[in-house]
């Protein structure tokens, strides 16, 4: 069992994008998972455990685009 007390988000690059400290009852994500944040659709990539804190790499989800051909 994991004393988890925090969780790091980066992109894929390593650039920092938020922090959630974790109060009684924390979640380990999984790679492949997806979760949606402020109408953003994320994607783990990766994930790490050190010194008591959650290292997450998220994607973002590009939104579907319907291409639509215009009436001639």
């Amino acid at each position: 069992m994991y004393n988890v007390t925090g969780t790091h988000f980066r992109d894929i690059y390593g650039k920092f994008l938020w922090a959630e400290l974790l109060k009684e009852d924390y979640r380990l994500y999984n790679p492949g998972e997806e979760f949606i944040l402020d109408e953003i659709k994320y994607r783990v990539e990766r994930v790490a455990l050190a010194e008591n804190t959650q290292h997450v790499n998220v994607a973002v989800v590009p939104e579907d685009v319907n291409i639509v051909e215009p009436y001639l």
